[in-house]
């Protein structure tokens, strides 16, 4: 009798729990969010990223969140200068670039979000995933009108690293259906190693020291398909 009683109350604590998820699951949203970043050494003056994810119990102060996310960029061409005519087009050249595959987790803190359209986000995030860096090493050709490629080299393994993010976040329909944030953020990721590491056998030139610890900017679009209009 007692063992019944302890199963009854075991699958009613078990149905509570699993009606208490299924109803905050509907407060969750899918999002997508691009992001650039501030770097001189960069073609563009800068890297970028894009992503998509889940931001779980959205309506909550605090929203766990887990994404994919693809970053890259190219840095400037690094040239050699023919030093009997610098005018001239350069001797060589190498080109480098980089992508990286990553996967993101994190908590978004909201701020002032009771009863208000618009309020205050703090984000840190973090990605761990693969990167792959390519370089090209050109040489102009005999006829001076075009590049070859004399020689590429490839770096491939795992990176690690966090970001922080400050902005506003507020919706943008009336059902509450969809939002808009704008962050301002700091990435830790850090390159330069891994562009360093590039080696060619001609050795008369080379990838520069480039930091990659900088500011950008973001916006992110977050979708409740659960929400009624």
């Amino acid at each position: 009798m007692v063992y019944k009683i302890i199963i009854n109350i075991v699958y009613l604590c078990i149905g509570l729990i699993s009606h208490h998820c299924v109803s905050q699951l509907k407060n969750s949203s899918i999002y997508t969010e691009l992001s650039t970043y501030r770097d001189t050494g960069f073609k563009n003056n800068g890297f970028a990223d894009a992503e998509v994810g889940v931001a779980f119990f959205n309506n909550f102060w605090i929203s766990p969140e887990i994404g994919t996310n693809y970053s890259f960029g190219a840095l400037e061409d690094q040239n050699k200068i023919n030093p009997n005519a610098p005018n001239f087009a350069p001797e060589s050249i190498l080109e480098t670039r980089y992508n990286a595959f990553l996967l993101t987790i994190s908590p978004k803190i909201s701020i002032g979000k009771t009863d208000e359209n618009l309020w205050w986000v703090i984000q840190p995030k973090f990605f761990t995933g693969n990167l792959t860096v390519n370089s090209d090493y050109l040489t102009l050709s005999k006829t001076r009108e075009k590049y070859d490629i004399t020689e590429s080299q490839k770096d491939n393994g795992n990176i690690s690293f966090f970001n922080l993010s400050i902005g506003i976040e507020g919706y943008i329909t009336d059902s509450e259906k969809l939002s808009l944030a704008f962050f301002i953020r700091y990435t830790t990721m850090q390159l330069n190693n891994r562009f360093r590491s590039i080696k060619f056998d001609t050795p008369d030139i080379s990838n520069r020291n480039e930091s990659t610890q900088t500011l950008g900017i973001g916006l992110k679009l977050y979708f409740n398909p659960f929400k009624k209009e």
